[in-house]
């Protein structure tokens, strides 16, 4: 969840929409769930990350526009590690038991039900079950240094919780 001065002011979405997707289904079935076995792998990083590395981008462009690389070799990830959906789902789980929602962090499988209820189609909304998987090399090679990692994601969870809570009883 971001916290921005324009969060604040109510201009800008805290939320990212993977997570908050998976802790709503959680919510209204009361235990947290996966896609298949939840052993599909996506990249992690952080939306503050991510501005950095368009910075980087910017200013290896100014310094030199003719040595940054273009085309095929023009991709520049945002990757600083990897988590599997039942990482996430097992941290959702947890926060579930911690608050007294749920019984067991343990996530079950989403049935074909739930998954046209939750994400619109038996494909899990081709999100939570698929694998997207990258390197950030060539953005580190250009001196983008990530700083959030997998564990500051799952840290994350708690309060994204918390905040869709905090909305819902409104």
């Amino acid at each position: 969840m971001s916290t921005t001065p324009l969060v604040d002011a109510g201009i800008q979405n805290p939320h990212s929409l993977q997570i908050p997707t998976l802790i709503k289904a959680a919510l209204d079935r009361k235990q947290a769930g996966v896609v298949g076995k939840g052993n599909a792998f996506w990249p992690d990083v952080h939306i503050d990350d991510t501005a950095d590395l368009f910075m980087s981008i910017y200013d290896a462009i100014v310094a030199d526009p003719d040595k940054l690389a273009h085309g095929r070799e023009g991709f520049f990830f945002g990757e600083n590690g990897e988590h599997t959906w039942y990482e996430i789902s097992r941290a959702i789980g947890e926060v579930l038991v911690e608050l007294g929602i749920s019984k067991d962090p343990e996530p079950t499988t989403f049935s074909d039900e739930e998954l046209v209820k939750y994400f619109g189609s038996l494909d899990g909304g081709n999100n939570y079950g698929s694998n997207s998987r990258c390197r950030g090399n060539r953005s580190r090679s250009i001196g983008w240094k990530p700083k959030y990692t997998k564990e500051d994601m799952i840290a994350s969870i708690k309060p994204e919780i918390e905040a869709i809570l905090h909305v819902a009883s409104k």
